[in-house]
């Protein structure tokens, strides 16, 4: 399996957008519902009235922090469907709206901090059902809608003084059933029902010069009773009925370049009449008619998803652990954030890759959250990773991948299994690697299925004084690691485990690093090798072999002189390797970074 997502293709309405998720939260408190109300204040939302066998009043809270829905006051005026409501603050606002034989103009203010109603001056307009509503600042806005006939009437609530003040009408047809939201300093208003035919025509109105202008169509099939709300910068529509059927598309408009992006499906059915509203980078969905049911469900949309690691592995000197993703599938992406966990399911960030570097992280964090170190030689590891937009949103965090950490009982070795979270078993067997001198040169011992994890070396006591081990994994996961300006690099596709050392003092690296002088360093590929006398053989004969931080051979060379080794990696990628000097039988290490 190679982990991807796929970029959706180009459409004529824009690029469709992979990395947004859509995740079921608790269903909504009140029971089955639709054609309800909804607005948000802080992190809570709220929702009421509508229609479920009978016309509805109460009103419920949704706590974001903790999913939990709890019943508030009830709503003072008649029991309805299809009111208007927005928030100003710490109040929430309610009006208009109809039952059988009755529209309503009546409009109400709910005090968050009270829990207490109180009504405030009618509703500027007529009475009417299939209203917009949004609020801008300290002011509210209530519009189009129908009172047995189709309007596009647009109405101005002012919360210092309780009036409502006409503006200038909608810039398209009468309709009902349309979407509304604000972004900004900006009122937007889109789909919706003009008694012919569905709409998809989208406008945008400007509240300091009280006009409206045309923006691009709405990326879908024209539409009624849609949901939408914004983000930060970002408008949202989705869902709706568009005369074929119950939609569950849903689409991101972006005013910097007035363009529409198809991001992911609503994860509910289709349906219309459902609630939409924002709270902080997440949006809202829930309740509402799929055709079928009248429905109680209630989703979040993160315009962000949480990215996958393609796997997690152990650098060739069993130094530091290895992060590697493939950022192929993103757009609009700032930054990846590496978390590590540091107690049982409580994840801490260890550092941020740029969207424009590397796509790994080798993780070199020891002290920060000491005594949980991230040294692979130590214990195994898990990580997560998160992304940062370019607009500063946050993505909630992927699964996590963990690291393989190998023991060794008197060559009885044994591992833990490599896991990626809420996901199944993807190792197909495990290998034991065995360095019988201790020289880079890494043979098979023996393989065992990926449900075990425990393996015997038949040659342990013939290597246990000059040998190194590791695990690798066998399986069908492969990671492209990418830059943005050179393109893909060799895919990876292995786990190592950390480096079991021979207990001799054989080859011993690392022991003679002081021998040997690397310079410039950093470098930008071509550096010089310089050698100490002491402590080399009299044959004065040493190669040189470098590999990068995943273990794979860049470089070999057999060298001839101390001095004046000429060495040139121009063509590699910038990063960290490491230079292997033999001579007779020691090695010298040392690290050199490309810049």
């Amino acid at each position: 399996m190679k982990i991807k997502l796929l970029i959706l293709s180009i459409t004529i309405f824009g690029i469709a957008h992979a990395q947004s998720t859509w995740t079921q939260k608790a269903n909504f408190g009140g029971g089955v519902r639709q054609s309800a109300v909804c607005f948000s204040i802080g992190t809570k939302g709220y929702l009421g009235t509508g229609f479920s066998g009978t016309n509805k009043q109460d009103l419920w809270e949704w706590n974001q922090v903790t999913d939990t829905w709890t019943q508030k006051a009830n709503f003072p005026g008649p029991a309805r469907q299809q009111l208007a409501g927005f928030s100003i603050g710490t109040k929430g606002y309610l009006g208009t709206g109809w039952t059988p034989g009755a529209m309503y103009t009546d409009f109400w203010e709910w005090n968050q901090a009270t829990n207490t109603w109180a009504q405030k001056a009618n509703f500027g307009g007529t009475g009417r059902r299939g209203a917009v509503s949004f609020s801008i600042g300290t002011k509210g806005y209530i519009g189009t809608g129908n009172d047995n006939n189709f309007l596009q009437d647009f109405w101005e609530w002012d919360q210092a003084t309780d009036t409502w003040a006409q503006k200038a009408n909608f810039g398209g047809v009468p309709r009902e059933d349309a979407v509304g939201f604000s972004i900004g300093t900006k009122g937007y208003i889109g789909t919706g029902y003009d008694g012919n035919d569905k709409k998809n025509d989208f406008w945008e109105w400007d509240q300091a010069t009280d006009s409206w202008m045309q923006k691009a169509d709405f990326g879908g099939t024209p539409r009624q009773a849609a949901s939408g709300f914004s983000i930060s910068n970002k408008g949202y529509i989705g869902t709706g009925y568009d005369g074929a059927g119950w939609q569950q598309d849903f689409w991101e408009w972006d005013p910097s370049v007035n363009q529409w992006f198809q991001r992911a499906d609503f994860g509910g059915t289709g349906r219309w009449d459902a609630v939409g509203f924002s709270v902080g980078t997440k949006g809202y969905i829930g309740t509402g008619f799929d055709g079928t049911n009248i429905k109680n469900d209630f989703w979040e949309f993160n315009p962000v998803s949480s990215p996958p690691i393609c796997l997690v592995t152990v650098d060739s000197l069993s130094h530091y652990s290895i992060i590697a993703w493939d950022k192929t599938p993103y757009t609009d992406v700032d930054s990846f954030i590496v978390y590590r966990e540091y107690t049982t399911n409580n994840y801490l960030p260890i550092g941020a890759v740029s969207y424009n570097s590397l796509s790994q992280f080798t993780d070199t964090v020891r002290v920060q959250y000491f005594p949980v170190t991230g040294d692979p030689n130590i214990s195994s590891y898990r990580y997560k990773l998160q992304i940062r937009d370019i607009n500063g949103n946050y993505s909630s965090l992927g699964l996590y991948h963990n690291t393989i950490h190998i023991l060794n009982n008197n060559g009885n070795f044994s591992w833990n299994f490599y896991e990626i979270e809420n996901t199944p078993n993807p190792v197909t067997f495990y290998e034991l690697k065995r360095d019988n001198l201790n020289d880079g040169h890494w043979i098979t011992v023996a393989g065992v299925a990926g449900t075990q994890n425990s393996i015997t070396d038949p040659q342990y006591s013939t290597y246990q004084n000059t040998a190194n081990w590791r695990i690798e994994t066998q399986w069908n996961i492969s990671c492209d690691l990418t830059r943005t300006t050179s393109g893909m690099m060799t895919a990876i596709n292995k786990s190592r485990s950390n480096l079991l050392k021979t207990n001799s003092t054989g080859i011993n690296e690392g022991a003679f690093e002081n021998m040997i002088t690397i310079s410039p360093n950093p470098s930008n590929g071509k550096f010089t090798i310089e050698l100490s006398n002491s402590g080399i053989s009299n044959n004065n004969k040493f190669a040189v072999k470098i590999y990068n931080v995943l273990g794979e051979q860049i470089y070999l060379s057999e060298l001839k002189q101390l001095t004046h080794n000429e060495i040139d990696l121009s063509n590699v990628p910038k990063g960290i390797y490491f230079v292997n000097v033999y001579n007779g039988d020691k090695m010298y290490t040392r690290k050199i970074v490309k810049q």
